[in-house]
């Protein structure tokens, strides 16, 4: 029996799935549903795990999260399992460009402010934590000198521990959904970890130009914090070095798509140029 349909049985709940809105390596995510209540349902693949995603922090981050209706709302969860439902809030993703604000860069810059700010749980794991385990499984792969010059890199930067952070570590067009405001999606990967990885990550993501970066920038440091940007440099090269290991993990564990075959080109070809 596929382990999806044994977990969506094993709700003791009224569920009607519906369309499919997300078909990754690592999860499956339908409309559906859930008592009567219009849902989204999370499903892992058998890969969540061989990543390491702690799914009961991520639950319980996102019930400590709710009453600042930044996230959406959890209405069952068994991460021992793999399945997660939230209310479905109407909306787009930023996907498509013609859905993103005309203030896109300042929006993001002011969204990461504000999420940055807030008072981390004690419970999150720390970044450091998901770097040994792609460490633990690329081992093999170590005298690749991407990998090599970007776990180096890694450990160069986190040195600075000095204020580390409530992070989402994966902020994409996708996983930021416009309604009457954003709401920052799939919070899989959430830990404490240095603030500059998710300014570099979005950065990098959202393929801000220089006009952009400036904007997103200010509207980031209205929180009192200001950014030194030789080091976000640094951390802009280091989240494309993360997104090469995450696809060679998923190539080597899972099965990996045309798509994100020619996204690790892409960034293979752009990281062999990169100095250091």
């Amino acid at each position: 029996v596929n382990p999806q349909i044994k977990a969506i049985e094993s709700i003791p709940h009224s569920i009607t799935l519906g369309e499919c809105l997300k078909d990754g390596p690592v999860t499956q995510v339908f409309h559906c549903v859930f008592e009567g209540i219009k849902a989204v349902i999370r499903l892992d693949l058998p890969i969540s795990q061989t990543l390491g995603l702690d799914r009961f922090s991520e639950v319980e981050l996102l019930k400590s999260m709710e009453v600042l209706a930044d996230t959406p709302k959890i209405l069952f969860a068994a991460p021992e399992n793999g399945v997660l439902v939230w209310q479905y809030i109407p909306g787009v993703t930023l996907e498509d460009e013609t859905t993103r604000p005309i203030k896109i860069a300042s929006s993001i810059g002011a969204l990461l402010g504000n999420l940055h700010k807030l008072n981390a749980p004690a419970f999150l794991p720390v970044f450091s934590s998901f770097m040994d385990h792609y460490r633990d499984l690329l081992a093999a792969e170590m005298n690749h000198p991407i990998i090599h010059k970007g776990f180096a890199l890694f450990d160069s930067l986190s040195n600075d521990q000095a204020f580390m952070v409530l992070s989402h570590n994966d902020i994409n067009p996708g996983n930021v959904l416009r309604s009457e405001k954003l709401f920052i999606m799939d919070w899989e990967y959430a830990s404490l970890n240095h603030p500059y990885f998710d300014l570099a990550s979005s950065i990098e993501n959202f393929a801000f130009n220089y006009e952009q970066i400036k904007e997103f920038i200010q509207s980031y440091e209205t929180n009192g914090v200001a950014v030194d940007l030789a080091e976000l440099v640094l951390w802009r090269e280091f989240s494309l070095y993360l997104s090469f290991f995450w696809l060679m993990i998923i190539e080597k564990y899972a099965t990996i798509s045309e798509t994100e075959k020619a996204w690790m080109v892409k960034l293979e070809n752009r990281l062999s140029q990169a100095k250091g």
